[in-house]
């Protein structure tokens, strides 16, 4: 029987049968074996042998989807702790599932709530709440803002005009040769005094959790931020920014116009991306980074002292 956010293998309906290895063990959310989790108990997949590993290596994943090939590389003892899935594509499996416990309208069920709006906030006559936002004291919410279920706002908050939080991100995957649009079931905190500058899109969290903008975070016109995104304490993020899911930006980071940052990096505090920089790989703390890909300054002058020294000895200069 699906509970709130508890559930086994045997209670979701899906194509084909399924070869469980081990008991039928529940589990309270779903994630990537490469990404945190707040939850005691996950359902998770694993295509490749790294990320059996990984998988293996994190006593919270509960139940792991895997190829059949896979199977033969479980250590002795893997089915008397976990729960093995054996499937043709365990991350199509897992989002069809997702998606089915989404729709039961239970297990996600945290962000269910009434709609809350305190009466000292400011909600543009042309904005839309949904059901499911709470606004508290002092909120400035401008025109033609959508802000969906799942969203909160705290005190001071200013969320500028044309803006949309808590929308679902771009998450399509192939299952049974089918396209499906997977749902987000998490949702979005704005922390105390934030703003969010005119154009800006928010997207809420996939499977649990909220996207997060920090305490008096800034974030300038048209900045993207994906879902599970967490941007720090005090961070500028300036016009144009994109961000892939899961990226985390710590404390007081400031990331130029028009940067791009690839899903699950870490930005360290302190640091500094500057404009256009794409960045793949985390960033230390009171790091600089510059260029395409992003490297840091160090690295970048001595690219430029070789390119220089280059073109030198090309034209006999």
């Amino acid at each position: 029987m699906i509970e709130a956010r508890s559930a086994r293998i045997s209670d979701i309906k899906v194509n084909g049968t399924l070869e469980v290895l081990g008991d039928d063990r529940f589990f309270c959310s779903l994630g990537h074996a490469d990404y945190p989790s707040s939850f005691p108990a996950i359902l998770t997949y694993a295509n490749t042998s790294n990320l059996l590993d990984i998988a293996l290596s994190r006593p919270e994943c509960s139940v792991v989807l895997i190829t059949p090939d896979l199977v033969s590389s479980l250590p002795e003892g893997a089915t008397s702790i976990r729960s093995f899935v054996v499937c043709d594509n365990p991350q199509g499996l897992l989002f069809a599932i997702h998606q089915a416990l989404f729709e039961s309208g239970v297990f996600y069920s945290e962000h269910r709530h009434s709609k809350t709006v305190s009466s000292s906030a400011f909600v543009h006559a042309s904005s839309t709440v949904e059901d499911g936002v709470k606004i508290a004291e002092g909120a400035y919410i401008g025109p033609n803002v959508v802000i969906s279920r799942g969203t909160v706002i705290e005190a001071g908050v200013k969320v500028e005009a044309n803006s949309v939080i808590g929308l679902d991100g771009l998450e399509a995957k192939l299952v049974d040769n089918s396209f499906i649009t997977v749902p987000h079931a998490g949702g979005v905190v704005l922390r105390r005094g934030s703003r969010i500058g005119p154009g800006c899109v928010v997207a809420r969290a996939l499977f649990e959790g909220y996207t997060e903008i920090g305490e008096e975070a800034q974030l300038d016109a048209g900045v993207l931020i994906a879902h599970h995104v967490k941007v720090g304490r005090r961070c500028t993020i300036a016009a144009g920014v994109v961000t892939g899911g899961g990226a985390v930006f710590e404390e007081r980071c400031a990331v130029g116009v028009g940067a791009t940052v690839k899903g699950r990096v870490r930005v360290g505090a302190g640091s500094r991306i500057q404009m256009a920089a794409a960045v793949a790989v985390d960033v230390p703390a009171g790091e600089t980074v510059y260029g395409h890909y992003a490297v840091t300054r160090a690295e970048w002058f001595r690219r430029s002292i070789q390119e220089r020294r280059r073109e030198v000895n090309r034209d006999g200069r």
